[in-house]
């Protein structure tokens, strides 16, 4: 459970706060302005050191309002259901999305929410925790209120999320899941100067990788 709050839900609690208690305010504009590019910018030179999703998040963004266009030509009458109502609420009715885009957003969190659960994928544990801020951030709008905080938080979450899963990759085995040699060195470290290193091996254990596979 530890490990599903972060970095994603740690970053949108620090977000929280900073919004509920104005902790920013005398720089609200300056953040406002600013803001987005900075995490834009540094989105991208994550991505590009990593070498991370970069061709798909173009595609999937060269690609957005490609569809919302062929939609709009092609079947204008599928946006007229937008509107529709499944169910009779006040509290629904004042929400920023209507139900059918707040259904199809509940059902991709909870398909985010169980993946971040079976799976060890910072990726796609910081995806629910963006889907999250995003709902905060329209709701945050409905009210009257600046959603760019929200915003630059989910930008925050993704970038975290990058670097958890650099490191996990760099420190730990991804067949087994056990440290590897960078976490090894880096414990070497810390070690005082006297110390012994006791090594195993298997015997035989190529017979096994070439019957069971590496």
């Amino acid at each position: 459970m530890f490990a599903f709050l972060l970095p994603g839900g740690l970053v949108l609690l620090v977000t929280c706060l900073v919004i509920h208690f104005k902790l920013v305010a005398p720089w609200i504009d300056k953040i406002e302005k600013v803001g987005p590019y900075v995490i834009l910018a540094s989105r991208v030179i994550t991505g590009w050191i990593f070498h991370r999703s970069r061709l798909a998040f173009v595609i999937f963004i060269l690609l957005q309002p490609l569809a919302i266009y062929l939609l709009l030509r092609l079947q204008p009458h599928l946006f007229q259901h937008l509107s529709h109502q499944f169910v009779k609420n006040t509290q629904l009715e004042n929400l920023p999305l209507p139900q059918p885009v707040l259904l199809v957003y509940v059902l991709i969190l909870l398909l985010f929410f169980t993946g971040s659960i079976l799976s060890t994928n910072s990726i796609v544990r910081g995806f629910f925790w963006v889907l999250v801020a995003t709902l905060l951030a329209f709701i945050a709008k409905s009210n009257g209120q600046n959603p760019i905080f929200y915003f630059c938080g989910a930008g925050l979450i993704i970038i975290a999320s990058v670097m958890e899963a650099a490191h996990a990759i760099a420190f730990q085995n991804e067949l087994t899941g056990l440290p590897g040699r960078r976490s090894l060195n880096t414990a070497l470290h810390g070690f005082s100067r006297n110390y012994t290193i006791a090594m195993l091996d298997i015997d035989f254990f190529k017979k096994f990788n070439d019957r069971f596979g590496h």
